[in-house]
């Protein structure tokens, strides 16, 4: 079997049985030569190689996160971070908050790409509840949550809906994942939770519990 880097030198596409080489080496114990070849390995790689790593099932969580931020960096894509104070409320990404939330306990339908659904992160749905507003039906819930360690960005870049500049849209190309993936790239991020603020009247929008 050629090495890697030999094999990345020939080819843009990983096969199956490098794909399943760097899972073992993955998988060494930190620090030992094994782990070392990985990250060695995982260097070397471009976009669409590292995409091909991240969804590999049975890889080792920390070195799918060290190739997720080798990723982010090559992208170039970077987060649309905001912050919103309502009352005694501020919310900012890295700064625990307990607040007062609504949300409908009822299954959402699947609407696909039109909400977005497709690549949005999995998670509890919530919206921030500063009215106290009662539940309008036996299927809402009201009560209050906190999040340690909040994602906090802007609801849309360009004040638009679900678009290429919505927060969906963003984060799904920022982490190269969608769904449970997403989710699962963001806590390895250290995140507990999406908060998302509207930027004309900067109140908090979209809300997930991850």
């Amino acid at each position: 079997m050629k090495k890697f880097s030999e094999y990345l030198q020939e080819s843009d596409e990983l096969t199956p049985e490098v794909l399943q080489q760097l899972k073992i080496n993955s998988r060494g114990i930190p620090g030992s030569p094994k782990q070392k070849t990985a990250i060695a390995d995982i260097d070397k790689m471009d976009i669409d190689q590292l995409k091909q790593v991240i969804k590999l099932t049975s890889f080792d969580p920390i070195m799918r996160g060290y190739a997720i931020n080798k990723l982010k960096k090559l992208s170039n894509i970077e987060l649309p971070y905001a912050e919103s104070v309502m009352g005694s409320y501020h919310f900012e990404t890295g700064k625990s908050i307990t607040f007062p939330y609504i949300r409908n306990t009822e299954k959402s339908p699947n609407m696909g790409q039109r909400f977005q659904q497709d690549i949005e992160p999995y998670g509890t749905y919530l919206s921030f509840n500063g009215e106290n507003v009662p539940p309008p039906t036996p299927t809402w819930k009201t009560g209050k949550i906190t999040l340690k360690n909040p994602l906090v960005v802007l609801w849309n870049t360009q004040g638009g809906g679900y678009d290429q500049n919505s927060w969906k849209a963003i984060i799904s190309r920022y982490y190269s994942a969608k769904g449970l993936e997403l989710s699962k790239a963001l806590k390895l991020d250290g995140y507990d939770g999406i908060v998302t603020i509207n930027a004309e009247d900067n109140r908090p929008s979209e809300i997930v519990k991850l």
